[in-house]
């Protein structure tokens, strides 16, 4: 069970519990879209005392937050290394990238430009407007908005109280600093020729990826366990991820031995 502490999580809900994936979890993971991701968090969230978010809650979370969430369980289904090939802006030859994810994490926080959160998850700029942080919900609202339009829209949307004509630059500059997500432009020098360049990470595309490429495995596990076992499908999709691994191991590793000594 994966808990984390988010900011600003939600009115009654600053703290998140989640399970481990388990074989539906992964079945259903189809595409990178974050209608997708947020199906997938309310299918993890467990409800528990105190102030925790519910299952059926993850759209309403700030994105930074979601990210959070994403992030966490990639750590504890991939562990924290991020390993991608990119191709290079300058020469087009690709290249490895590696880096952790947790000190990227850490490379986003900032000095804050707003007050908060209050207990109801809001924040407060000089100026005194109010705002809360972007969700899913306004994520979907804006989308197909050309970016002029979209940054306007998403200020009117976060704007909780204050002067709804005033500059919304201030505004949409807190959100930022208050609501990193990663999904962002990295520095990557070029191994090949040596020049500095930008390649593009998004998180969360990379973890749903990630879980849609493990498919065929899934399907390769599911068989190893129902022809050692005799467990019906539902039964071996029902074990969490790292259960039906340790499964599949052991039943290979009795498989090399009945080999080694025939």
């Amino acid at each position: 069970m994966l808990e984390l502490q988010l900011k600003p999580g939600l009115p009654n809900g600053r703290r998140a519990r989640l399970r481990e994936l388990c074989g539906h979890d992964e079945s259903l993971v189809r595409g990178t879209a974050s209608a997708v991701a947020v199906t997938l968090l309310d299918r993890l969230l467990v409800a528990g005392p105190g102030a925790t978010v519910p299952p059926g809650a993850a759209g309403d979370l700030p994105i930074c937050d979601r990210d959070r969430l994403l992030a966490a369980l990639y750590r504890s289904t991939f562990g924290d290394r991020i390993d991608t090939r990119a191709n290079c802006g300058h020469c087009g030859e690709p290249f490895d990238l590696q880096f952790s994810l947790a000190a990227l994490q850490d490379s986003l926080e900032a000095e804050p430009l707003a007050e908060g959160p209050d207990e109801s998850g809001h924040y407060r700029i000089a100026d005194g407007r109010v705002f809360r942080l972007p969700t899913w919900r306004d994520e979907h609202a804006i989308a197909g908005l050309d970016p002029a339009a979209a940054q306007r829209a998403l200020a009117a949307r976060c704007l909780v109280s204050g002067d709804s004509d005033a500059d919304p630059a201030p505004l949409l500059a807190a959100i930022e600093r208050h609501a990193p997500v990663l999904d962002l432009e990295l520095g990557a020098p070029c191994p090949h020729c040596e020049r500095d360049g930008a390649v593009h990470f998004d998180l969360q595309s990379f973890l749903l990826a990630a879980l849609a490429r493990e498919g065929q495995w899934l399907a390769r596990e599911v068989h190893r366990i129902a022809v050692a076992y005799h467990w019906s499908h539902r039964e071996i999709l029902d074990l969490p991820r790292s259960q039906r691994q340790l499964h599949v191991r052991l039943i290979e590793a009795d498989i090399a031995a009945r080999r080694r000594i025939a």
